[in-house]
């Protein structure tokens, strides 16, 4: 019996998978949260060089770094910050100016650094479990925000944030592990609306800075969600990573807790589902030897770092929009919403590869198109407005669907061990997006072009190169996806089917059971 047939079965109302995906999606708040504290929190404020001195010969610098006191040059020690037009800030509370003006990116690219041993902790998440590995970071997580809006000096301040983001791990974990529980009609669903929690957190953030002017208080109310997180130690675990574990009492019982919240009877026994040999994938790194494995993975990481890439280009430019930061913050965060909503009716309506290559394409048109208007001229102020708007909702849309079409991509075996690897493809993208954007200060319009053309390449690779996933069941393990090939989808699905089209005969005949028989022997389309 195919895993993708009872979790489908079991998830015919929508009470559970909703639960779900309210609260696995709770980590998205904090993720989009940290970020955009993290790049507020780094702006420098108007500051002005502190001295003491009572002779009136006295001369500061134009960059207040340095003063001539009697003719002899010295370095300021000290400095007073204005409260415009970023409030309080680490920069200002920690007096990093001048020669340490450049911890502010240092802080960024830590931050980011983090992402490198994201591989290991989804290994972990494949051996362990999803929910166990979600829960100990997520408890880091909370402790670690919480302190850090404390930190005295920078060495402690440095120490918490890379606490968080290791724990950000977490929200990868978690969208696997909502991903493996629902049936494949929600996953568009979920994957399109998983960032919702993010989204708000996007568009109340600047908000939230306006009125505070505070990074301290900032950092505080981005823990008011994580109060919910108590909630996920009632989520069961991922029945797919149960199955391919062969953890078969564990299994029935979160198919049993399933069952309770939709309010169905569980008539199911372990023997009635395959469960897949796996022990020659206990070494998770062997995977990196097969070749369709490699392929399938490179050209996705590829894909997701050109969409992320111009995203993460778009987050460290706060003023990309707007010359006024927070109404450029407010916009960005309002666009995550339509986004979503187009993405899940993009993927509703669009096999995967073509949406994806769709929205790519044309987003990273619309943005290039708004980096070469004026931000002072009032007409094209307002077209760079909304050409950006609308390059961002479409790229957002795309970046969705990339998930999405990886979780369908890599099996149960090895997929929180790649959304491991995608954190790392995540930093790559902010790392070159920060010196990329460097680059308009010879022609404004270069960054841009470079994002357009990394999109175009990788959206002719997905086209052409690799198989479509739509309605097809999640591979379970390496052979399974290794037989995941462009133009021979429909093999592989009468593969999944034919080897585990098996029900018990001697089951009692009822209503209940006679309906699940139908559902298991009904293939996809």
């Amino acid at each position: 019996m195919i895993l993708e047939n009872v979790i489908s079965f079991y998830n015919k109302k929508d009470t559970f998978k909703v639960i779900a995906f309210l609260i696995l999606s709770l980590p998205a708040f904090q993720y989009g949260s940290q970020f955009q504290n993290l790049l507020v929190s780094i702006q420098t404020p108007n500051f002005t060089c502190q001295y003491n001195e009572t002779s009136h010969q006295i001369q500061i610098s134009k960059d207040q770094c340095t003063m001539t006191i009697n003719g002899s040059n010295v370095k300021c020690q000290h400095w007073t910050f204005s409260s415009e037009p970023f409030g309080k800030t680490i920069m200002s509370d920690y007096d990093l100016v001048c020669d340490y003006k450049y911890v502010g990116d240092l802080l960024v690219l830590l931050w980011y650094s983090t992402s490198l041993m994201a591989p290991v902790f989804g290994w972990l998440a494949d051996k362990y479990g999803r929910k166990m590995i979600s829960i100990i970071f997520l408890s880091i997580e909370t402790v670690a925000t919480f302190i850090l809006a404390f930190t005295p000096n920078l060495s402690s301040h440095i120490f918490f944030r890379l606490c968080i983001g290791f724990s950000e791990s977490a929200y990868h974990i978690c969208y696997v592990w909502l991903m493996e529980m629902v049936n494949k009609d929600f996953r568009n669903v979920a994957g399109s609306f998983f960032w919702l929690y993010g989204s708000v957190a996007m568009t109340v953030f600047p908000l939230t800075v306006y009125v505070t002017r505070n990074w301290r208080l900032t950092q505080l109310i981005s823990l008011t969600p994580s109060i919910l997180y108590v909630l996920i130690l009632f989520v069961p675990e991922s029945p797919r990573w149960l199955c391919v574990k062969n953890k078969k009492q564990q299994l029935m019982e979160s198919l049993q807790t399933i069952a309770n919240i939709n309010k169905m009877d569980l008539q199911l026994t372990p023997e009635e589902i395959k469960i897949e040999k796996t022990t020659k994938e206990s070494n998770k790194w062997n995977a990196f030897k097969d070749n369709n494995f490699l392929f399938l993975a490179s050209t996705s990481l590829f894909a997701v770092f050109s969409i992320s890439i111009l995203i993460s280009a778009i987050l460290i430019d706060l003023n990309l929009l707007s010359s006024n930061i927070y109404i450029s913050m407010f916009v960005l965060g309002l666009m995550e919403f339509p986004g979503a909503l187009l993405s899940y009716l993009s993927m509703y309506f669009f096999k995967r590869k073509r949406m994806i290559t769709i929205f790519s394409m044309f987003g990273s048109i619309f943005i290039f198109l708004s980096v070469t208007l004026s931000k002072v001229d009032k007409w094209q102020s307002i077209f760079r407005m909304i050409f950006g708007s609308i390059g961002k909702v479409l790229v957002i849309t795309s970046s969705q669907g990339v998930l999405v079409y990886a979780t369908e991509l890599f099996p149960t075996t090895h997929r929180s061990l790649f959304f491991g690897m995608l954190q790392i493809i995540l930093l790559m993208a902010m790392t070159a997006a920060v010196y990329i954007n460097k680059l308009n200060q010879f022609y404004g319009f270069i960054p841009m072009l470079i994002y357009f053309l990394l999109n175009m390449i990788s959206c002719c690779l997905i086209f052409v190169f690799m198989p479509e996933t739509k309605g097809l069941p999640i591979p379970e393990t390496i052979f399974d996806q290794r037989l995941l090939v462009k133009e021979r989808e429909q093999e592989y699905l009468e593969y999944m089917y034919n080897r585990s089209d098996v029900v018990n005969s001697d089951r009692e005949d009822s209503d209940a059971s006679s309906e699940m028989s139908q559902l298991i022997n009904r293939k996809f389309r």
